[in-house]
């Protein structure tokens, strides 16, 4: 649309998503407050919030009560076609990744972790909770739990940079299998503090079960991801049919074309011929 032809709030929203494109508004930065845009672009508040709900939807900015709008980092899209450590998809997507470990502690497990891990619940387990960060942007909490002749491991390796899962197999602790599973559940008081996320707001979780090469179990976690930051996507590739299979739908797609679907059965006697035998044969 010419520029002359812009309505208020197009106009509003192109200035701003070129200062985010041009780095005059980095990732992270506050945008103007809404009394601030109006002045700068003659307008009421109407279409200045009609613009921030344009990049918000775009996912350009984000938005929260009582909090200046900000410029979104844009999502990471992670993929399920198998486990993939957040260090590694993130540096593949060439995001900075970081972490904050919050919590190292000797403890018991809880009836499900115990009940996972093969333990009693009268034993000990390590618990690490840790904040990963995106390009310095809060994006997934971390909860994970492991069997004591494991988890000790952890007191003596660098948790604040790089994975666990590494860091681990640097010790020996090789990794067979991990099953995952993706629901969605509401923010906990801990998740709102670290995430910066309100209370009740909706969040990834990747509950993973990490097992050694024998199938024992070593790590049960509970990752929690802002969807605002990282999505998680599969692709189903199905191969192609065998030549011989594609000729055949091709001639079954034909037939349907032609008048009636598959060929059958003709009985001489509809079709009006004379000297026929009063059979049926195949055409």
């Amino acid at each position: 649309m010419p520029r002359n032809q812009e309505t208020g709030h197009e106009r509003i929203a192109r200035a701003l998503r070129e200062a985010i494109a041009s780095g005059e508004l980095p990732v992270g930065a506050s945008l103007p407050s809404e009394a601030d845009l109006c002045a700068a672009h003659g307008t009421s508040r109407g279409p200045v919030r009609h613009a921030l709900a344009t990049l918000r939807a775009e996912g350009l900015i984000e938005t929260r009560q009582g909090r200046p709008a900000r410029v979104a980092s844009p999502v990471l899209r992670q993929p399920m076609a198998g486990f993939t450590y957040f260090t590694r998809f993130a540096r593949a997507a060439g995001r900075v990744p970081s972490a904050r470990t919050l919590e190292i502690v000797r403890c018991r497990p809880e009836p499900r972790e115990a009940a996972v891990l093969h333990v009693d619940e009268d034993t000990t387990v390590v618990r690490l909770l840790r904040l990963r960060l995106l390009d310095g942007l809060p994006t997934m909490l971390e909860r994970s739990v492991f069997r004591e002749g494991v988890g000790q491991l952890l007191f003596g390796v660098d948790v604040e940079h790089g994975s666990v899962t590494e860091r681990l197999a640097a010790q020996g602790v090789d990794l067979g299998s991990v099953d995952q599973e993706i629901d969605a559940v509401a923010a906990d008081a801990v998740d709102a503090r670290h995430l910066d996320v309100s209370a009740g707001a909706p969040l990834l979780r990747q509950r993973r079960v990490a097992r050694e090469p024998n199938g024992t179990a070593f790590e049960v976690a509970d990752d929690r991801y802002r969807p605002d930051m990282v999505t998680f996507f599969v692709r189903d590739e199905r191969p192609a049919a065998p030549p011989a299979r594609r000729r055949r739908a091709a001639r079954g797609t034909q037939g349907a074309e032609d008048g009636g679907g598959a060929p059958g059965p003709v009985d001489e006697r509809s079709t009006g011929r004379r000297g026929g035998t009063g059979r049926s044969r195949a055409t």
